[in-house]
């Protein structure tokens, strides 16, 4: 028989004396006082750890049924398949504190996996251009806001948390950037090919196909409602970008028979045409504001690629570049000082070119004779994103390379492989996201792919199936303007959200 020692002793010295109790170690009693002893110490032994453990609900486990109903968890609103450790969800309800600010829903949505890119609470009460007993919004709307969220589609877990966690009186609405797309009407079934954002006023400009007395260009100070603008000609418009600098929009189109149309607007509204040098297309614009210049490109003119600069809008010099080529896209990369413009396939590669000052410009080999269509570039990546049409050549897809300098050309290993070609690509850098758009095989084929590092693309739903020529983001209204094909009732234009 073993003798449990301390305990034992201590049960002993509770018995009355005298000779009926004995404390003979072979007794029965003895044997008996043991087993109770040993149930005393295996009890003690509990309360120096196990008691401590299921006190504090990070540690518990025989308690946990305990914890579970005083806190009422699980939370049985909770969306299907939502789980979290159980020991993890009774520490964060119990030490759970609420708040009512922007931080306190990004970490709560960071628990779940989500980044938030943007509270805002878009409905104002009032108009000071209405009488001040007009409202907008009837009383609800003032305490409603908007979640702008990035790369998820699924968001029950989300509106979950927020749901259970926001002020009573509070009415918390979604959107999705770049995974939610929605249709927007604008004046007529025209092609819209290109479209920018002028953040000093506030306003989308979008141009496209001749129209039957101009070309089709329509505006839009919120992505919803778009108005159609006036402009000399009956030609069509295939680029169009705004300079901060110069306060003025740019956009360039067709041969007019005297030369290439390019126009000019301080608001997107009023619009004069501008001679060029050529009776040849024009393809793509952007503007350099450490150059102050601009550089449009476009159809081959018999000698090289048709290239224009100019630091006014006005006056426009061609350009000479290597190659009797097409160039359809061209971008500006302030980081590196660098102009990159991409285009057909040479015979040998896609034909890109680069320049430090928009007037030398010099070719730069790439991995396929395929032609490119759009390039964009990411200052947060420190990387071009050029892409274009459909390729079999090792992968599936629309040709698409990057590039940390616009000399080095990468494939793109795994490139969106479920549409033939791609006509523009566009950064947020608010969203650290590019999107990429472009058409399928046929009908029902308009695709939008969304990157975060331009490697891996993530296919994103669209409501018809209409080719996709234009993006540009608007960082005041965190949103997304996609423009393209007619669609039979009219252009095909997305924003997201």
């Amino acid at each position: 028989m073993g003798v449990n020692g301390s305990a034992l002793e201590m049960l002993q010295g509770l018995l009355p004396p005298g000779p009926a109790w004995t404390r003979d170690a072979d007794a029965d009693f003895t044997d008996l006082l043991d087993a109770c002893a040993q149930e005393f110490e295996r009890v003690e032994a509990r309360a120096d750890v196990d008691l401590i453990n299921e006190a504090d609900p990070r540690t518990a486990s025989e308690t946990l049924e305990d914890w579970e109903r005083l806190l009422a968890l699980p939370d049985a609103s909770a969306p299907a398949g939502y789980a979290t450790d159980r020991n993890e969800a009774i520490t964060g309800k119990y030490a759970f504190q609420g708040g009512q600010e922007d931080g306190f829903y990004r970490g709560l949505a960071a628990t779940a996996g989500y980044s938030i890119a943007h509270f805002s609470r878009p409905w104002p009460v009032a108009s000071c251009v209405s009488a001040c007993v007009a409202p907008l919004y009837d009383w609800h709307w003032r305490s409603a806001w908007l979640t702008k969220v990035v790369g998820h589609t699924d968001n029950s877990v989300l509106e979950w948390l927020f749901a259970s966690n926001k002020q009573l009186h509070t009415w918390p609405l979604f959107a999705y950037l770049g995974t939610s797309w929605t249709e927007r009407t604008n004046p007529k079934n025209k092609r819209l090919s290109a479209v920018c954002w002028a953040p000093e006023l506030g306003i989308y400009c979008a141009v496209g196909s001749d129209d039957g007395s101009d070309a089709y260009i329509c505006t839009s100070h919120d992505g919803i409602t778009w108005g159609e603008q006036a402009n000399p000609k009956n030609v069509s418009l295939s680029g169009v970008c705004w300079s901060p600098e110069l306060t003025l929009f740019v956009a360039v189109g067709a041969a007019d028979g005297g030369d290439a149309y390019i126009i000019t607007s301080p608001n997107g509204i009023a619009w004069t045409e501008q001679a060029n040098p050529k009776n040849k297309q024009l393809y793509s614009v952007c503007w350099s504001p450490e150059l102050t210049l601009f550089v449009a490109v476009g159809y081959f003119d018999g000698v090289d690629a048709y290239l224009i600069t100019s630091a006014n809008g006005t006056a426009w010099t061609e350009r000479a570049n290597p190659k009797n080529k097409i160039l359809n896209g061209v971008c500006w990369a302030p980081e590196l000082g660098l102009f990159v413009a991409v285009g057909n396939d040479d015979g040998s590669d896609a034909y890109i070119v680069t320049s430090t000052n928009g007037t030398a410009w010099a070719e730069q080999t790439n991995p396929q004779n395929i032609q490119l269509n759009a390039v964009a570039w990411s200052p947060a990546l420190h990387l071009f994103v050029a892409t274009g049409e459909y390729t079999s050549t090792g992968v599936v897809g629309p040709y698409t390379v990057t590039s940390p300098d616009g000399q080095n050309w990468t494939l793109l290993a795994a490139e969106p492989s479920t549409f033939f070609s791609a006509y523009a690509v566009s950064w947020a850098a608010d969203l650290g996201l590019f999107v990429l758009g472009g058409t399928g095989a046929g009908a029902g084929s308009s695709l939008l792919w969304t990157s975060p590092d331009g490697a891996t693309w993530t296919q994103q739903t669209n409501p018809k199936g209409w080719a996709a020529f234009g993006i540009a983001w608007s960082h005041e209204l965190f949103q997304f303007v996609t423009v393209g094909a007619a669609d039979g009732g009219d252009a095909y234009l997305l924003t997201s959200p």
